[in-house]
């Protein structure tokens, strides 16, 4: 039979229902509290901010970005904390630069029009600069450009041999009487995208020193100035084709093997026209191009036929550079050694190293680095020893053949 007994509820509904009845009852006070805040509340009290005052109230002027001199007369009664040169400049003015919370640029270039169109270069210097005089190894190159070296082309100024002969060549490299003693050449790289870096090779390293620009670089006649300001002769890099492109991307304007003889022209004079003030060019990347003399050939025929130099850095085995440059009697060397494969300063002073024991044997090697900050540092500390070890610092100019012993012996007017 079965049972009419109820049983009572067993412990473990029990504990249930009354889970549930807590639960339901936490949500309800939960649900309530969350829409007093959303409703009452201050939605960026929540999380982490910051204000940003983008403008300041003040009572003075704007600041000026760029002067404009056309109510001034051209340079005389300009202020005499000024220093001003004139330069045929009809191209774009230059940015203004950024000063950099590492390296303070000791002077910077303003470019100003003026009403007869010409513009007015006015060098502004800083109070160390005003204090302490320019030595006569700092003394600075010609300015850039010179009148007959160059062209107007599509994209700018190209440099071109002057009716009287003179080539950029000559007159843009550094002055320099040789000692007799073995020679040794430095060439700084990849200059001018990095604003420190660059400042730094062309404020800490001695004037001897060649600086080479990358032609990308945005306010790039700018630079050069500044480098011939200190007394650096400058190079020009020419993007070439590395074996693994465009997996390595060497930039729009690259000198490539499967281009036409007449498209690379065009791309190299493109590249030229970026700025003037530049002895030669110097090679960046371009392993698989060094190897080809039907595609070299007509490209260093075009630099040497502008009266540029030309050095390579020597980085591909193979290369066909020497023995163009030899067919057609071009001022042109080929570095002895890349100093800076690894940048450390124990690799670098072992390849500096080499390149003494390179110039006693030969009497002059060149080395060439890129402007990471330990390769610069390595540069200034082993250049200061040289006079002591019996070896001269030279240009890298002097090594591809140019000899110009002074301003006067090359013609020109350095107040032009």
């Amino acid at each position: 039979m079965s049972s009419n007994i109820k049983l009572g509820a067993s412990p473990l509904n029990t504990g249930l229902k009354h889970f549930a009845a807590g639960f339901a009852a936490i949500a309800v006070v939960v649900g309530l509290s969350a829409g007093f805040v959303q409703l009452t509340g201050n939605e960026d009290a929540g999380s982490p901010h910051a204000s940003v005052g983008l403008f300041v109230d003040r009572n003075a002027p704007a600041p000026v970005l760029k002067t404009r001199l056309a109510d001034q007369p051209l340079i005389h009664d300009i202020p005499t904390e000024h220093h001003v040169e004139t330069a045929s400049h009809e191209d774009t003015e230059p940015s203004l630069p950024v000063s950099d919370p590492t390296h303070q640029a000791p002077s910077y270039a303003e470019y100003a029009e003026t009403d007869s169109g010409e513009d007015v270069r006015i060098t502004r210097l800083s109070q160390a600069e005003k204090i302490q005089p320019v030595s006569e190894e700092r003394k600075a190159l010609v300015r850039a450009p010179i009148q007959g070296l160059y062209e107007n082309g599509a994209v700018g100024r190209l440099p071109k041999i002057a009716d009287d002969g003179r080539r950029p060549a000559d007159i843009y490299a550094r002055p320099h009487t040789p000692n007799g003693k073995p020679q040794v050449a430095l060439i700084v790289g990849g200059l001018g995208i990095k604003r420190s870096l660059t400042m730094q090779a062309i404020n800490d390293l001695p004037p001897e020193v060649t600086l080479s620009f990358v032609p990308y670089s945005s306010d790039l006649q700018t630079w050069v100035n500044r480098a011939r300001d200190a007394g650096h002769e400058v190079l020009l890099e020419v993007p070439m084709e590395p074996y693994d492109y465009p997996n390595v991307d060497t930039g729009p304007d690259t000198l490539l093997t499967t281009l036409s003889a007449q498209e690379n022209e065009r791309r190299l004079k493109v590249i030229l026209g970026q700025t003037t003030g530049y002895f030669g060019v110097i090679n960046y990347q371009g392993a698989r191009l060094a190897t080809e003399s039907r595609v070299l050939s007509p490209i260093m025929r075009e630099i040497h036929n502008r009266g540029l130099a030309m050095i390579y850095d020597g980085a591909a085995n193979r290369s066909v550079f020497p023995s163009v440059a030899k067919e057609i009697n071009m001022n042109f060397v080929e570095a002895d050694r890349i100093v800076d494969t690894v940048p450390s300063a124990d690799a670098i002073d072992k390849n500096l190293l080499h390149i003494e024991a390179l110039a006693l044997q030969n009497k002059a090697a060149l080395g060439v680095g890129f402007a990471f900050p330990v390769t610069v540092d390595q540069f200034k500390q082993w250049s200061d020893t040289l006079d002591m070890k019996g070896y001269e610092l030279v240009p890298a100019s002097v090594l591809t053949g140019i000899q110009t012993a002074n301003e006067e012996s090359n013609g020109v007017d350095s107040a032009y």
